[in-house]
């Protein structure tokens, strides 16, 4: 009787977990897409414009590594994992200095891909 006691809260432990990592990937998605991609003072339209601070680009690709390592709120978990991977690889280049990175952005930075496949309803 004591081992199934154990067995029940590590369940409800591991069950609470698996839905503060929900909320937080959520709250992380919802926050790199209001601070990063909104708007004509977002963090993407500063890199595409060329105003973009090294510590906002940083910013930026922190949120995309992170976003990497999430199940995605919709869709399959091997394409999200492929799109945020890519632009997190970019987004470290553009960190490091690398201009040539700046045309590879502008073309992983498209919103309707991501939002079809993955965005919630």
């Amino acid at each position: 009787m004591k081992h199934i006691k154990h067995i029940i809260a590590a369940f409800v432990a591991v069950g609470f977990a698996f839905t503060a990592s929900a909320d937080d990937a959520h709250e992380l998605i919802e926050k790199a897409m209001k601070e990063g991609h909104k708007g004509k003072t977002s963090i993407v339209a500063k890199i595409k414009d060329g105003s973009a601070s090294k510590e906002e680009i940083k910013k930026l690709h922190d949120w995309y590594v992170a976003m990497s390592k999430v199940k995605p709120p919709r869709g399959e978990v091997g394409s999200w994992k492929k799109k945020t991977t890519r632009i997190a690889q970019i987004t470290g280049k553009l960190v490091k200095g690398d201009e040539k990175a700046k045309a590879a952005f502008g073309k992983a930075i498209n919103c309707k891909a991501c939002h079809n496949l993955h965005k919630p309803e």
